[in-house]
């Protein structure tokens, strides 16, 4: 719930209805007969209880009542205390109980606003009187039958006024010089790494392509002097025979 209805007392019974009577009806009881059993920061129903507010709510009125007109507490507490507010926004303390001053005080709420009471379907058929402009589209709220209109996306502004909603344009990011300057110069120094490696494998390859090279010629020379070595005596032994 965005709002409780709060009562503080040590004799209290609070009521909340809408100004009817016939739409809601909620409260809630918080008694003590001694001020040690109060737990400050609580609202549980000991000096202080909370109850949620339903949906849909347009209007409310807090009443109380007390068992004994408060003549069992009233060194303590004198008197009954009841608001609503939005969730979180109060905190419990003790001496709320007998502060004479404590109904000067002012605490938030939450109010939710909407357009007649038609659905966003109901509403597109009555153009005369449909409030969502150009570029907007049409919302159906969780509280109640009414409607609220947004800027479609891309767009931004007021919904509710012709020509209100307006198109994004873009938003483009010049760097910096500076920084620029700086990625330039990170750039043509990784650019010129690369070509130097690619330089030195080229030369390496150049290099390990040579030296095999070299190594089949000499392979080449070894077999062929091997070879001449096993003919020669061949040819020799048939000279002689």
């Amino acid at each position: 719930a965005k709002n409780l209805t709060t009562a503080i007392g040590c004799d209290t019974y609070a009521h909340v209805k809408d100004y009817l009577g016939d739409t809601y009806s909620t409260g809630c009881l918080t008694f003590c007969d001694n001020i040690t059993n109060v737990v400050k920061g609580s609202c549980s129903g000991i000096g202080c209880c909370q109850t949620a507010i339903p949906k849909g709510v347009r209007s409310y009125h807090v009443t109380f009542d007390s068992s004994n007109n408060h003549s069992n507490v009233l060194s303590f507490n004198p008197c009954s205390y009841g608001f609503v507010v939005e969730d979180g926004a109060y905190n419990f303390s003790i001496s709320d109980l007998y502060d004479e001053n404590f109904s000067d005080k002012e605490f938030p709420m939450i109010l939710d606003w909407t357009i007649g009471n038609q659905t966003c379907a109901e509403a597109k058929m009555d153009q005369e009187n449909y409030a969502c402009k150009e570029n907007s589209d049409c919302i159906d709220p969780e509280n109640g039958p009414a409607y609220l209109c947004k800027c479609l996306d891309g767009f931004q502004g007021n919904p509710y006024l012709s020509q209100g909603c307006q198109g994004c344009s873009p938003k483009v990011v010049m760097p910096d010089h500076q920084s620029f300057s700086v990625a330039v110069v990170a750039l043509g120094i990784g650019v010129g790494v690369l070509f130097s490696l690619l330089c030195l494998s080229w030369v390496y390859m150049g290099l390990r392509q040579s030296k095999l090279t070299a190594e089949k010629s000499e392979n080449h020379q070894q077999n062929v002097g091997m070879l001449m070595r096993e003919q020669l005596p061949k040819r020799a032994e048939m000279l002689t025979t």
